[in-house]
């Protein structure tokens, strides 16, 4: 049996992303996966979430790796969403998910 893992990448439009992960994060899925974000963030995406709910073990230097996104994303008006790591600060998820809505809701 092999272990494999599967990482997705959906585009919603020129400013949101959906990065969808699942299976274990070994090395070199996380590579792919910090690979694949930064050049997400890099086309000017500035709305990405991350779903992790299928993911099994999130090391450290993906959660680094998803906080200083976070930040960059900030910094230009943007956020980031983690769906499904145990890890992550879920008030801070909660926060960002308002400030969407809100963001969406004056927009209208």
């Amino acid at each position: 049996m092999t272990d494999t893992s599967t990482i997705a990448v959906v585009l919603r439009g020129p400013a949101d992303a959906v990065l969808s992960v699942e299976g274990h994060l070994t090395a070199p899925v996380v590579g792919r996966v910090q690979e694949l974000l930064a050049t997400v963030v890099s086309t000017g995406v500035r709305h990405v979430i991350v779903d992790l709910s299928g993911a099994h073990g999130v090391p450290g230097e993906l959660l680094e790796t998803l906080l200083l996104t976070s930040w960059s994303l900030a910094e230009r008006g943007g956020w980031l969403l983690v769906e499904g790591a145990d890890d992550v600060d879920p008030g801070s998820a909660l926060l960002h998910a308002f400030r969407a809505y809100r963001e969406v809701v004056a927009a209208v």
